[in-house]
């Protein structure tokens, strides 16, 4: 004969869960959220701190950006005035005379008299010359002047 299961009747409980119990789950969770909160501020404060302190150095550095630019500026209207009394056509030329250079007129006029020029630096004025007669800045070997 084969054994048949019986099935045992179940007891059922019929007792609540106590109050105690209860308050400990309400604990917990007052706990969280104070954790969440005491979290959520301490992250709040701690961005705001670093949000204002990378706005003032950015600040700060378009402050000393705009200082430096102004020093630019006035340097570069004191090197302008300078490179154009340099460059002016009255000191360059007063500069070659100094030096031994030879104008282009003078080179021509030694030309057509047939006379070469002594000094290594008609040699640049010729040259000038050359680079005078072509309206392109070219001379005869494709290469444009100085």
């Amino acid at each position: 004969m084969a054994a048949i299961p019986v099935a045992s009747p179940r007891l059922r409980s019929t007792t609540r869960p106590k109050a105690a119990s209860l308050a400990i789950v309400w604990k917990d969770v007052l706990d969280l959220s104070l954790l969440y909160a005491c979290v959520a501020i301490a992250t709040f404060v701690f961005s705001s701190l670093v949000g204002h302190v990378l706005f003032e150095t950015t600040r700060q550095r378009g402050i000393e950006a705009k200082h430096r630019a102004e020093r630019v500026a006035r340097q570069e209207v004191v090197l302008k005035r300078n490179i154009a009394l340099l460059t002016a056509p009255a000191r360059v030329e007063s500069w070659a005379q100094e030096r031994g250079f030879l104008t282009i007129e003078q080179v021509g006029e030694l030309a057509a008299a047939g006379v070469a020029p002594e000094t290594p630096n008609a040699i640049v004025a010729a040259f000038d010359a050359n680079a005078a007669s072509h309206p392109s800045g070219e001379n005869e070997h494709g290469s444009r002047a100085p």
